[in-house]
This record gives C-alpha cells, structure tokens and sequence, in this order.
C-alpha cells in the first residue's frame, strides 16, 4: 500500500521539469527506474516518465529545487454549429484549430527551453567536480534540443526574449546555442556541423566561470583593468574545455568566438580566414544575443535594430 506523505501532491505529466521529487506508484517491475522515489535530473527522464501514461504524478515540494510547471491552457470549447452557414462554420473552427495547435506547441516548446535551462544549470554546476558527466550531458542537450526545439524553431525564437523560470544566467547560452543550430540548419550544413556548433555555443561562455561574478554580471562599462580580465575568459574556457574531453572543433569555437574578420578582436586579435567557420558564426549569434539581451536590460535593442547594427 503506497503511503502518502502529508506534504506530497499530484501533477500532471506535463507539469515535470528537472528538480522535481518525484515519487512512482507502481511495481518496480513496471516502470524503467532504479529507485521509485528520486529527484528529476534530466530531460531523458522527464521523457520516460511521460511515457509510462501516468494521468498524475506524485511529487514531494520540500524535497524538489523547483516549482512544477504550470498546466496547459485548456482547448477553448467549439463554436455552435451553424447549419446555415456550413463554409463560414468550418472555416471559424479550422482557424480556432491552428490557433489551439499554435499556443500548444508554444507551451510545449516552452516547458522544453525550461527545462534545458535548468538541464544546463545542473551541468555547469558539474564542470570541475565532475567533467567528464557535464560534457555527457552537454551532448545529451544538445541531441534534445536538435529533436525537439530546433523543428520548432519559430516557436522557440520566441522565447528568446522572455527569460522565464527564473533561469536568466543559462538562457544567453541556450539562445546562442539554438540561433547558432538554427544558422547552421538555414544554411544547409550536415547534421555532424550542426552538433559540433551546438556544442562550441553551449559552452562558447564556459571560461566565465572562473571570473568574479560582480565582474560578469556588471552593467556599467567595464575599466581597461576589467576588460583586459573579462577577455581572458575565452582562454579559460579552452582550458575548461580540454579538460572536459570536447572536440578540437568545438574547443575552436570557444577560444575564437569573440575574434572578428577585421582583426580587432580577442584575445588574438585573427583576421578573416583564420578565424574558425563555426567560431564566426557563433560569434555573429553571440553579438545578435548580446544587443538584444545585454546585462543592463535599459540597452536591450529590439531584433531589428540589432540586425542593423551587425550589417553596419
């Protein structure tokens, strides 16, 4: 007999995202998990979970680091059938079918770019203790987000400009990552290319960890002191990335991705073909993300004014 804690409660499916503690009602035999009580770690798990076509869940809130999402909105009811007017009737109600497809995908797209973000808060928190597991699920992310937000990719540019969840520090890196896939993907680079960039994106601002939070987070302009150290982070990011096991090409991405063609760059100031394909074009993304979300949210551009900056 299940014993229920008094503090327990019920969610949907829809409602999981990492940090819950969940707790499974079932057989051991019937579900894949080694324990039936443990904490969401990954998006993998959210997905066997939804898959055990479970109508709820049971969770713990003093066990969990996260509040479950919010429910989808309900479908609206359908219009009253209008015999007279069959044509206009189907044509109201195939309009009101693609908006409930629109606003579906939308919650589906962003309970995915939460839960990455929460996916890449847990793997930053992994990178020096434990490398070899953070660049494990770095390259899970990375698949996820190639099966899932980058089909939908109208949709997930959408959220770029909404930091929800209360992820902000994570959502720079997850919004180069997808504009740099979406970049490879428009310009009909193969599959290898596009996880590759994915990778050098995601991690592209890695070596800001070993920088002084005051100094990352600032919002005035920096002194020649602090720029100087503050360009240093492209150098500790290729040694983070060494010692995570990436690929020379994505460890490229993170040492050039602040290089521009013109030489004025950091921190080796390269010029044109030296500098990297995929490091260039994270570097575009990165800069596009920068002026559309910087630090001090009072010198945010709109897209269009950001795109007229980069072609200046």
């Amino acid at each position: 007999m299940t014993m229920l804690m008094s503090d327990d409660a019920f969610i949907s499916p829809a409602q999981l995202l990492i940090g819950l503690h969940v707790h499974l009602d079932l057989p051991w035999t019937q579900h894949p998990f080694t324990f039936s009580s443990f904490k969401i770690k990954s998006l993998e798990q959210i997905m066997t979970l939804q898959s055990l076509g479970l109508e709820r869940i049971r969770y713990s809130p003093a066990k969990s680091d996260a509040q479950p999402l919010a429910l989808p909105a309900e479908p609206p009811p359908p219009p009253p059938h209008s015999p007279g007017d069959d044509a206009a009737y189907a044509a109201k109600r195939a309009r009101i079918e693609r908006l409930l497809a629109q606003q579906q995908r939308a919650a589906a797209c962003e309970r995915e770019f939460l839960s990455a973000a929460r996916a890449l808060k847990a793997m930053t928190q992994n990178v020096f203790a434990r490398p070899e597991q953070a660049r494990e699920e770095g390259l899970a992310l990375i698949k996820t987000m190639a099966d899932s937000m980058l089909t939908d990719a109208d949709v997930a540019i959408n959220l770029m400009k909404d930091k929800i969840g209360g992820e902000e520090t994570y959502h720079h890196a997850l919004n180069v990552t997808l504009l740099a896939m979406m970049l490879a993907k428009e310009l009909k680079a193969p599959p290898e290319a596009i996880r590759v960039m994915g990778v050098g994106a995601l991690f592209h601002d890695i070596g800001k960890l070993e920088l002084p939070d005051s100094l990352v987070r600032k919002t005035e302009v920096l002194s020649k002191p602090e720029r100087g150290l503050y360009q240093q982070h492209c150098v500790y990011g290729m040694d983070i990335a060494r010692k995570l096991g990436l690929s020379s090409e994505a460890t490229t991405i993170i040492a050039q991705h602040h290089e521009h063609m013109d030489g004025t760059g950091y921190p080796k100031g390269l010029q044109g073909q030296t500098i990297s394909m995929l490091a260039r074009m994270v570097g575009l993304v990165n800069a596009y993300d920068n002026l559309c979300n910087p630090n001090n949210p009072a010198q945010a551009l709109t897209p269009h004014e950001a795109l007229s900056v980069l072609y200046a």
